[in-house]
């Protein structure tokens, strides 16, 4: 049995220094009735808002800031619970109640199937009880002040209607409220309320199951609904859909997949198409008024081990995928090739003038080749070739006139 819960908590203004726990305490065996219970919660207070789903026990979590004196509800007091929040179950083991601190009770029923058929929040409880005076306002305003309290709340309710298997919920209602009609409220070709009235009433949706389906055991599944109107119900005229919306919903039964949502299909026909590879994964949405092929479609591709698309096919000569490989040397360019490559300079002309020397500029299209070595001239120990200044430049044409002598 748990009996208490803690959690590290921080010291104020850090994000790493520890400086307590908190604990929180749970309290059984909590009375429903009685001068120790901290709210009747008895098979007779629970019918005053037309609660029908019994609660038979009930837990208190404390907070850490209100420890009990005890684990036992027979050992404490009423007005100990003041800051507990108090649980309780029907027996079915189902929460069909709980009480937050301050007294306010929501209430949840369910069906013999488990399914939820009601409802009831702690506001409208509260509403539905007349517990304040602007309660008391708020049922005159909708014309219920004078019913039973239960009746009160059932109107106040989320209602939920289920077939007989309870495997479809067929009809859905929520509280009553005030609303202004946008729409005439018609029986055939009679105006029962014009557009515009201010109107009590509850939000209404019906839903329809399986239209369409194909009856030679092709279809892979059953209980979609294929057809949902959204509306409202005044309570003047409960059996007239008011405000009706309609949407359908087209499968591909065999699948199992939804293909279409239409919106209003009996008018603008909005639709949003859906397509599925041999998976079942969707691959294509079409929003209301694409093609297919526009800026209204999403396309998802996925993935496959096979590549997506196919790789390119490996070279001769390569070991891996091209995109794995090492860069192809470029391609010099014939610019390039007409740089004749450098040379050392060459001995004086015999025939007049000087020998040019060749540009030393490489081609930056190929790796520079190693130098050639040099051979020393003749003479003394770190003795140097001697260029004379008179030279002409190489860019210049040769010169008739003899050289000068060597120094």
């Amino acid at each position: 049995m748990l009996l208490k819960a803690a959690r590290a908590t921080l010291k104020q203004g850090t994000t790493d220094v520890v400086e307590a726990d908190a604990v929180h305490s749970v309290v059984y065996d909590v009375p429903l009735t009685g001068s120790a219970a901290p709210h009747k919660m008895g098979a007779a207070d629970v019918k005053a808002w037309g609660q029908t789903d019994l609660p038979t026990d009930a837990t208190a979590v404390f907070p850490p800031d209100s420890v009990p004196s005890s684990n036992s509800g027979s050992a404490l007091a009423a007005g100990d619970y003041r800051r507990a929040s108090v649980h309780y179950l029907s027996a079915s083991a189902r929460k069909v109640n709980t009480a937050a601190p301050g007294g306010h009770i929501s209430t949840t029923e369910y069906d013999r199937f488990g399914n939820t058929v009601r409802e009831l929040s702690a506001a409208n409880r509260a509403l539905a009880l007349g517990l304040s005076a602007d309660a008391t306002a708020v049922q005159a305003d909708l014309g219920i002040g004078s019913l039973p309290s239960a009746e009160r709340a059932e109107l106040l309710s989320t209602r939920s209607v289920h077939n007989s298997t309870g495997t479809r919920e067929l009809e859905g209602f929520g509280p009553l409220h005030r609303v202004t009609l946008t729409q005439d409220l018609k029986s055939g070709t009679a105006t029962l309320v014009a557009a515009g009235t201010s109107v009590t009433a509850r939000a209404w949706t019906v839903a329809e199951y399986d239209t369409g389906r194909p009856t030679d055991r092709s279809a892979t599944i059953a209980d979609q609904v294929t057809k949902r109107t959204v509306g409202a119900q005044v309570r003047e005229h409960p059996s007239v859909h008011a405000e009706r919306r309609v949407s359908e919903t087209v499968y591909d039964w065999a699948k199992g997949l939804p293909l279409k949502e239409i919106q209003d299909p009996a008018g603008l026909a909005i639709t949003t198409t859906t397509e599925y590879d041999s998976q079942g994964r969707e691959t294509k949405n079409i929003a209301p008024g694409g093609t297919g092929t526009d800026a209204a479609t999403t396309v998802t591709t996925y993935w496959s081990a096979t590549g997506t698309p196919a790789p390119a096919p490996v070279p001769a000569g390569r070991s891996g995928p091209t995109w794995c490989a090492p860069p192809a040397p470029p391609v010099p360019s014939p610019a390039a090739e007409a740089i004749p490559p450098s040379a050392p300079p060459g001995p004086p002309s015999t025939t007049g003038g000087v020998t040019p020397r060749r540009s030393r500029r490489w081609r930056t299209e190929r790796p520079a080749p190693s130098p050639t070595p040099m051979t020393r001239l003749a003479g003394p120990p770190r003795s140097r070739l001697r260029i004379p200044r008179d030279r002409p430049s190489p860019m210049s044409p040769p010169s008739t006139t003899p050289p000068p002598d060597a120094r």
